[in-house]
């Protein structure tokens, strides 16, 4: 039998077709396989990827390879999670946290402090318009952005996460089927076991969580 823990390609986390979205929008598209428009659309919509093989040869696209950075956790930025303040706070935000050239680094950093909104991160990269290729690491997402500013927008990434990482059995457990079972296997599959009692679903894991909506007290600007 597949020995435990083993390394997961993406499909044995995600369905990778459900990034193309749902059913209805896929057929919508103006030629088939075509991916979703846009990153921020609705979560019926799915989103725009491209396959690793892009990053690997990104060297041969110099226009991109020379104009990369790296969105990273500024360690001195201070606590966050406030609402946007304007476009004072936006360009005080994205002057004090210019883009540091580290040499023999591959790539700048472009560090902003951890805990701030969607629409002060949106704001804070405005500066930053002309970075054709911007790297940021699940680590550093998770700390930067703290809630969403729109309820919608909060709604719309929690229902995209939860369609993307469902699972297909009532126990939220990913299934596999070596094709050397065990004999207690065989014995369970001859006599039909309940859903979310098969022995070969065996791994799973929390749905991620996504960020909320700020903090209501935090709406209008002092």
């Amino acid at each position: 039998s597949q020995p435990l823990p083993f390394v997961c390609p993406l499909d044995h986390v995600i369905d990778p077709a459900l990034l193309h979205g749902n059913s209805a929008s896929r057929l919508a598209r103006s030629r088939r396989g075509a991916l979703a428009a846009r990153a921020n659309g609705k979560w019926q919509e799915g989103v725009p990827f491209r396959g690793r093989n892009w990053l690997r040869t990104v060297g041969t696209r110099p226009q991109l390879a020379l104009s990369a950075a790296s969105l990273v956790v500024d360690a001195g930025g201070g606590g966050g999670g406030e609402r946007s303040r304007g476009p004072a706070a936006a360009v005080a935000m994205s002057t004090a946290h210019q883009v540091r050239h580290t040499p023999g680094a591959v790539r700048s950093l472009i560090p902003l402090p951890a805990g701030r909104s969607d629409v002060q991160l949106r704001d804070a990269l405005g500066a930053h318009g002309h970075v054709r290729l911007l790297h940021v690491g699940l680590s550093d997402a998770a700390q930067l952005l703290r809630c969403y500013e729109a309820a919608q927008e909060s709604s719309d990434m929690a229902r995209l996460s939860d369609f993307l990482f469902k699972s297909q059995t009532p126990s939220n457990k990913w299934c596999y089927r070596p094709k050397e079972m065990p004999p207690e296997w065989q014995e369970a599959r001859r006599r039909g076991p309940k859903p979310g009692e098969e022995p070969w679903c065996v791994w799973g894991f929390e749905r991620p969580a996504t960020p909320g909506v700020c903090a209501p007290s935090l709406e209008k600007p002092p």
